[in-house]
C-alpha cells in the first residue's frame, strides 16, 4: 500500500476514534498515541508473522478471562457443504 494512501487512512482513523494503539512500527503515531513495540528482527516478514502470534496469544487470553469461548464464538456458525 502507498505512503499516501495509509497516511490517508491514518487520518480519517484519528477523526473517528479517540484512541489509537499502535502495535509494531511507531513511524506513524503521534507522541499521544499508545504504541506497543513488536518484534524488530532484519527480516519485516518475519517479524510481522511473530506480532501476529502474540496478537492471537494476547486476543486468546484476553477472550477467556472474560469468559468468552473462542472455540465457539456467538454469532458465528460453522457451516459445512458436503457432496
Amino acid at each position: 500500500m502507498p505512503r499516501e494512501a495509509l497516511e490517508d487512512s491514518i487520518a480519517r482513523i484519528r477523526k473517528s476514534q479517540p484512541e489509537i494503539i499502535w502495535i509494531g512500527s511507531n513511524q506513524l503515531a503521534t507522541k499521544d498515541e499508545r504504541v506497543i513495540l513488536g518484534a524488530s528482527l532484519e527480516s519485516e516478514e518475519e517479524s510481522t508473522i511473530i506480532d501476529a502470534a502474540l496478537i492471537q496469544y494476547l486476543t486468546l487470553s484476553f477472550a477467556v478471562k472474560n469468559g468468552f469461548n473462542p472455540d465457539s464464538p456467538r454469532g458465528l456458525s460453522k457451516v459445512t457443504l458436503t457432496n
